[in-house]
């Protein structure tokens, strides 16, 4: 694992699985943190998220612009999420999922705004602006 660590996740199910975002990218451990691997590594991790289920780390990075990706743990395939709404310097900086709604997803920008996923990312609606409601 290369870079400050800024942000910590701990699989739902197998606390030997955690995920770090650093300023040097994203990182994943199956050995409770002894070793990393990268996920994503020459760009600025921001933030790091399991899903409920266990079956995918969520995560953002800014290189250019904010970036959202998931990552099927099962297979290593990553997938861009798309975010059309970023307007330009802004980030993630946290993914939230619904329990009672595993397809809901929520996310937090840099500039204080919130937008949800009742489809597990395919589409976004804004539910704050700049801090205030929507």
């Amino acid at each position: 694992m290369q870079g400050k660590v800024v942000a910590l996740a701990v699989h739902p199910s197998d606390p030997r699985r955690v995920a770090v975002a650093t300023d040097r990218g994203v990182f994943l451990s199956n050995d409770a943190g002894s070793t990393f691997v990268p996920v994503e590594a020459n760009s600025r991790g921001l933030t790091v998220f399991f899903d409920l289920s266990g079956n995918e780390l969520w995560f953002s990075g800014f290189s250019k612009g904010g970036t959202l990706k998931r990552l099927e743990l099962a297979s290593g395939r990553i997938r861009d999420v798309a975010i059309p709404f970023l307007m330009t310097g802004d980030g993630i900086l946290y993914v939230a999922q619904n329990p009672a709604r595993p397809g809901e997803y929520a996310v937090a920008t840099f500039a204080r705004s919130v937008y949800v996923t009742k489809d597990g990312g395919a589409s976004w609606k804004q539910i704050a602006d700049r801090g205030r409601e929507h």
